[in-house]
């Protein structure tokens, strides 16, 4: 059976000691390098969620902005193609072109002087991008100048 003796003191003395070296030389080390890891997590994660907030306001400053861009660019490929018909129709009324009455120009008279000019050529106009209704007057302007 178990003799309660001196032996037993011992062995408690020696446990606490041991528990106590323990604490010391293991534990508190152990506690202390997981409090700043923790502290480190934290403050990383607070870093993530600024940069994350920053990241969808730019995304939204950026959409916007492009937004913004895309409605100026409908809005200036409007006032072009209106500019275009202008100079159109105010090409073929100085030069006594047919079709300036309508308002709309003489690109859409396959018979008028200008059609009949451009035709032979309309391919390469297509291939360098020539697309809005005052171009093919401009063209023209151009192409009898400097065609004599």
């Amino acid at each position: 059976m178990l003799d309660l003796n001196i032996t037993l003191l011992f062995q408690l003395v020696n446990f606490f000691i041991a528990v106590y070296l323990l604490n010391v030389l293991l534990v508190r080390p152990v506690r202390q390098i997981l409090k700043r890891r923790q502290q480190i997590v934290d403050d990383m994660s607070g870093e993530a969620e600024t940069f994350e907030s920053q990241a969808e306001k730019s995304l939204a400053d950026y959409d916007a902005a492009l937004k913004q861009a895309r409605q100026e660019a409908a809005q200036a490929r409007a006032n072009n193609a209106d500019d275009g018909v202008h100079d159109e129709s105010t090409f073929a009324a100085a030069h006594d072109l047919p079709g300036n009455q309508s308002g709309q120009g003489a690109q859409h008279d396959p018979q008028n002087k200008i059609h009949r000019i451009l035709l032979p050529h309309s391919a390469y106009f297509r291939a360098s991008g020539i697309r809005r209704p005052g171009d093919s007057v401009i063209v023209y302007a151009v192409y009898t100048k400097f065609k004599h």
